[in-house]
């Protein structure tokens, strides 16, 4: 599954909960604009309700302790990785 979808040419965003893009539990959505630019829509994303943020709450409790475990050092590695892949990514932008 995708983090988003199209909706009226713009993107509709998922919640991402326990590894995995989902609705939020009220199928709504509210239209999130660029404050600097009010008439630019970023996307669309999910009006959430208490159950979806339960359920973060509870996957992010789940996944703390496995990753207390991993080493400080590893951890910086592993979060820093993303950074890496986009900065490569954006050099090569115009040829991918």
């Amino acid at each position: 599954m995708t983090p988003h979808a199209q909706h009226s040419s713009k993107k509709i965003y998922k919640n991402f909960i326990d590894g995995q893009w989902a609705d939020g539990a009220t199928g709504r959505l509210f239209a999130n604009k660029n404050p600097a630019k009010p008439k630019d829509l970023i996307g669309y994303f999910q009006r959430s309700a208490q159950s979806d943020i339960r359920q973060a709450v509870m996957a992010a409790q789940k996944a703390h302790l496995p990753w207390k475990r991993i080493p400080a050092p590893k951890r910086a590695e592993i979060l820093y990785a993303p950074h890496l892949f986009y900065r490569n990514k954006k050099r090569t932008w115009p040829l991918s």
